[in-house]
C-alpha cells in the first residue's frame, strides 16, 4: 500500500508563470510503473490517476487546529520600513523563545522558535536582499536536525527553496522582502511556519500562533486575501 500526502498548493498551477509543479513533470523513475498502468505518460499525477486511490481531503483548516496540528491563528503585521521590521522580527522571535523556555518547565517539551526570512532574488533590480550573509543556493539544511536541542539555528534566509517539501515545527516567524504577488507562491511559503511542534497546544498562547511581518504592498494584499489568514482571523475572534 502506497501513501501519497499532497498539498492544494503542489497541484495548482499559476497559469501566468511557465514552470509546474513537480506532480505534473515526467520522472524517469516512473516510467517502468506509467509502462504497467498504461498510463499516458510517467508524471506522478498520472501514475496516481491509474491507481484509482482513495482520497482523503481535509477542507477546513479549523478542523486543523482542533487536532492541535497547525499554529492558528496566523497574526500579520506590516511596516513600511524594513529595519523597524527586522528589529520587531528579531524582538518577537526572543519573546518567543522566553515563552518556550518557561512552557518547558510546564510541559518538559522543547522548542526553539526559528524566523524564515524571505530575500528578493539578486538578479532583480532594485531588490532587497542580505547582501552581507551568505543566501544558500544549494539545501545547506539537508543534514540537520533543527528540531535537536544541539542545534543552534534560529534564523534562515532563503529566496525559493522553502516552498516546497520543506518542514520544521519551530519555523514560527515569516519575514518576507520579497514583493510576492502569486497567491500559490505566497501560500506555500506561509505552510511552512504553520506546523504545530509535537501536534500538542501549549500553555501559553503565543507559542499557538503563526506570524508575518511583510514591509511590500504586493505581498500584503495576497497575505491578507489567502484563505490560511482568513481562517486564522476567524480563529482570533473565537479565542
Amino acid at each position: 500500500m502506497s501513501i501519497c500526502i499532497l498539498s492544494y498548493a503542489s497541484l495548482r498551477i499559476d497559469s501566468n508563470k511557465k514552470d509546474i509543479r513537480n506532480v505534473y513533470k515526467e520522472n524517469g523513475a516512473l516510467e517502468n510503473l506509467s509502462q504497467y498502468l498504461n498510463a499516458e505518460d510517467f508524471t506522478l499525477i498520472n501514475i496516481i490517476r491509474k491507481m484509482n486511490p482513495l482520497v482523503i481531503v481535509e477542507i477546513n483548516p479549523t478542523a486543523l487546529k482542533a487536532e492541535h496540528m497547525v499554529k492558528l491563528p496566523v497574526i500579520v503585521y506590516h511596516s513600511h520600513d524594513k529595519k523597524n521590521l527586522i528589529d520587531s522580527v528579531i524582538g518577537l522571535r526572543n519573546n518567543l523563545e522566553k515563552a518556550a523556555v518557561a512552557e518547558e518547565k510546564i510541559s518538559g517539551r522543547y522548542i526553539r522558535p526559528i524566523v524564515l526570512f524571505q530575500a528578493q532574488p539578486d538578479a532583480q533590480e532594485n531588490s532587497d536582499t542580505f547582501d552581507k550573509i551568505k543566501i544558500a543556493k544549494s539545501n545547506e539544511l539537508r543534514n540537520t536536525d533543527l528540531m535537536s536541542r544541539d542545534c543552534a539555528i534560529r534564523f534562515i534566509i532563503t529566496i525559493n527553496a522553502l516552498k516546497e517539501g520543506w518542514d520544521c515545527p519551530f519555523a514560527y516567524i515569516l519575514a518576507s522582502l520579497a514583493n510576492k504577488n502569486s497567491q500559490i507562491d505566497v501560500e506555500q511559503i506561509v505552510g511552512r511556519i504553520l506546523r504545530q511542534p509535537y501536534t500538542t497546544n501549549n500553555t501559553d498562547k503565543i507559542l499557538n500562533a503563526s506570524y508575518i511581518f511583510s514591509c511590500l504592498e504586493d505581498f500584503q494584499h495576497t497575505v491578507e486575501s489567502s484563505t490560511i489568514i482568513i481562517a486564522g482571523k476567524e480563529l482570533a475572534a473565537k479565542l
